[in-house]
């Protein structure tokens, strides 16, 4: 069955008295006002057809015997509920059916929570206004406005779209604005297109946006939810190798910052949060680290132990002026730490090089994806199989080696003989 709705004009001449069975002769003796029944002859795959309400509504039929129990329907259909009721589609009617059954609600009802239900929406804000309101909920709740997330939000929502529609209302906001506005997105230096792992950032933090605003009735419908996501390609993991490694421990052995790089090399953290890490996070006794959810990536508070030895050996270093060190001037201390040993890396290997070798070599070594996912702090196992065969097993057992004493004993070739 097809259906369309056209006016006469438009449609292809018919005979509606093709040959027609004594059973459409009487039921075109029952066609009520409204309801048309009729043959093309034009030679189409479909030539039986029945045509209703006053959207000229066609649908048409292989044989006559199924259009006439389409017209039928419609009959009984006019019979029950009105001739009116040939302007609604079948659909329509099942949907409205289904939901009646299963809230017992009357029209009226449906119409009385509806206008309520829009008297709550605030659909007259900015996207400057909305942005504003977003970040002081964000601040309030649950991110700390130094932190390195709440800094990239800001730059999404603040520096890129409200820079871009913030006089605009919200609600005219559509995703085709969104993805023309992604599609402008630059790198950090402003000259060249932002990779796609950038402009899905972006994207992400635009969607928690206007979901938000959704769930505060700022807006009825999120457009990014229709943006669809830069797709990005995975790149082989850079490594610290193991000589590197010796040498840039060897150069700053007396560092107070070393013991904190420390938990990026063995304790499994990311760089900020080896930045925001608090002495009174470190359990030596239990010899476990704690994450409080406020300070760290994921959002929730984690506690976990069971890391190389050689994690508490360098932190057994730390001194009171370890643990002064803010996020920005941990930031400093450890740069300086790599331009001492003569290490000049891009500033996205500068940041993930120390946890992706230090997934990389503990999975090497142990060759134990579960325990391995569990200290990383991975949501899935998938997340940390991606590290699977990156480092050798030897290399691996050298890297959990590489304690203050092993680093300060002589050369590398000694290290490595021994």
């Amino acid at each position: 069955m097809s259906q369309k709705t056209a006016q006469d004009s438009e449609l292809p001449r018919h005979n509606v008295a093709q040959s027609e069975s004594k059973a459409t002769k009487q039921l075109r003796k029952l066609l009520p006002k409204g309801i048309k029944i009729g043959f093309w002859t034009d030679g189409r795959s479909k030539p039986h057809f029945v045509r209703y309400g006053t959207q000229r509504t066609v649908e048409s039929f292989e044989d006559e015997t199924a259009r006439n129990e389409r017209a039928q329907d419609l009959i009984d259909q006019a019979a029950r509920l009105g001739s009116s009721s040939l302007q609604v589609k079948d659909n329509e009617l099942t949907e409205w059916s289904l939901f009646k059954a299963q809230t017992n609600a009357t029209m009226a009802e449906v119409w009385q929570a509806w206008k309520k239900y829009k008297g709550q929406l605030t659909l007259t804000l900015t996207v400057s206004e909305t942005v504003g309101k977003y970040l002081a909920l964000r601040r309030s709740e649950d991110i700390a406005e130094k932190s390195t997330t709440y800094r990239q939000m800001k730059r999404h929502l603040v520096d890129f779209l409200a820079k871009a529609y913030g006089d605009r209302l919200l609600v005219d906001v559509t995703a085709a604005d969104l993805r023309d506005l992604l599609a402008t997105v630059k790198d950090r230096d402003g000259k060249k297109p932002a990779a796609a792992i950038t402009k899905k950032s972006y994207r992400k933090n635009w969607n928690t946006f206007f979901n938000r605003a959704c769930a505060e009735k700022w807006l009825e419908v999120n457009p990014c939810a229709e943006v669809v996501p830069p797709k990005v390609i995975a790149k082989d993991k850079e490594l610290f190798s193991i000589e590197k490694a010796f040498h840039f421990l060897q150069t700053n052995i007396h560092e107070p910052v070393v013991p904190r790089i420390a938990l990026e090399m063995w304790g499994f953290m990311r760089a900020s949060s080896a930045a925001r890490i608090l002495k009174e996070h470190v359990n030596f006794e239990e010899k476990g680290l704690k994450m409080p959810g406020k300070q760290h990536k994921g959002g929730k508070w984690k506690f976990r132990q069971g890391h190389a030895e050689v994690l508490w050996d360098w932190l057994s270093l730390a001194t009171e002026e370890t643990w002064a060190l803010d996020e920005k001037m941990y930031a400093v201390r450890k740069a300086q730490a790599f331009i001492r040993a003569g290490f000049k890396l891009k500033k996205r290997a500068f940041h993930n090089i120390l946890r992706h070798s230090c997934i990389s070599y503990n999975l090497a070594s142990t060759k134990d994806v579960s325990r391995t996912s569990y200290l990383a702090q991975h949501s899935s196992l998938t997340m940390t199989e991606e590290y699977e065969g990156v480092a050798t097993e030897k290399d691996g057992k050298l890297w959990a080696k590489l304690t203050p004493k092993a680093v300060t004993s002589g050369s590398f070739e000694q290290f490595i003989t021994s």
